[in-house]
């Protein structure tokens, strides 16, 4: 996994004010936390953030602080204004290389399923999967192949592994029966009729 390295500043709690003071300066609020250790008040430049947030991969972050000291650690949460889209807050968890760490990891769907070459359409309702692993094991991406998948089909969590490509150092942190990926049929399909021909005939019957 790349490692990204950026400025960090140390700062006080701070109120309200000082708090929108850095955000004024172009600076995100953030506490750098890891267990065993003091936590850190600490202040990122927000374009540093982007790079963060807005990629395809994830990172792990080194933070460089004026002293000379840096902490590896990965980006855990953070909030932002829901009508500006400016970062309010930032949390990084520390790392150690024996430490299991959880993370949100974008998904890598590749391959073209089945199911299209019939007039099927991918639909895909989730974009990251939370894993948990040790840091050197820790991908930028999870690449899912999603070629075998045929119209009908939807690809749920517990049957992932069985499409993941290349070898799997992780342990999917999810619930097994949430949905991955589908196939859908085309509007106006055999399918379609066959469904709306079963309801007629079941309204039929009761009349």
């Amino acid at each position: 996994m790349q490692t990204i390295s950026i400025e960090a500043k140390p700062r006080q709690t701070g109120n309200k004010v000082e708090l929108k003071a850095l955000r004024n300066n172009d600076l995100v609020p953030a506490t750098y936390y890891h267990r065993g250790e003091e936590n850190i008040n600490l202040a990122v430049h927000k374009l540093a953030m982007r790079d963060l947030v807005y990629t395809t991969a994830s990172h792990i972050v080194n933070l460089k602080f004026e002293d000379g000291s840096e902490k590896a650690c990965i980006l855990k949460d953070y909030q932002s204004d829901p009508v500006s889209g400016d970062f309010i807050h930032a949390d990084f968890l520390g790392m150690a290389a024996n430490e299991p760490v959880e993370l949100d990891v974008p998904l890598d769907f590749v391959g073209k399923a089945e199911g299209i070459i019939k007039g099927g359409k991918v639909q895909a309702t989730l974009h990251k999967l939370k894993i948990k692993c040790l840091p050197e094991d820790l991908p930028e991406h999870i690449t899912v192949d999603i070629t075998p998948m045929d119209v009908g089909q939807t690809m749920h969590v517990g049957e992932i592994y069985d499409f993941i490509k290349g070898e799997v150092k992780f342990t999917i942190v999810e619930d097994s029966q949430v949905s991955v990926i589908s196939v859908v049929a085309p509007k106006g399909s055999s399918d379609d009729d066959e469904t709306e021909e079963s309801e007629l005939t079941e309204e039929e019957s009761s009349e």
